[in-house]
């Protein structure tokens, strides 16, 4: 049976002053951040680290345009860039290597790209 890796994550309080929201934890180990911008575009950011998994919600006007689920999380971070500090994540499931890229200013960006390795 293979080890689990473990899933690197900031720290809670890093991640409630970049979303400029409270953490809404549904269990312990799963948390859960909603942003949304003067385009009426909401971005709903989920992780959970015992299934080190990802998951993105995107709405505008409060339809849902997009939801995008990983799992095999090994890395959550930031990346600063000057002006503006970006949240990656990378997932590696069997054969590929997914990265998560978001930004929230000055609006909601979310790109994931996956390849297989």
């Amino acid at each position: 049976m293979n080890a689990r890796q473990p899933f690197d994550v900031p720290n809670e309080l890093e991640l409630i002053e970049w979303f400029g929201c409270d953490t809404v934890k549904e269990d312990e180990k799963r948390y859960c951040y909603q942003f949304s911008d003067e385009s009426n575009v909401t971005l709903i950011f989920s992780f959970d680290v015992i299934q080190a998994s990802i998951q993105t919600i995107v709405t505008v006007a409060g339809a849902p345009v997009a939801k995008v689920v990983h799992e095999s999380a090994r890395k959550l971070w930031f990346q600063d860039l000057g002006k503006t500090r970006l949240l990656r994540a990378e997932c590696l499931p069997g054969g590929t290597h997914t990265e998560l890229m978001i930004e929230i200013q000055p609006r909601i960006r979310v790109e994931w790209s996956t390849l297989s390795v």
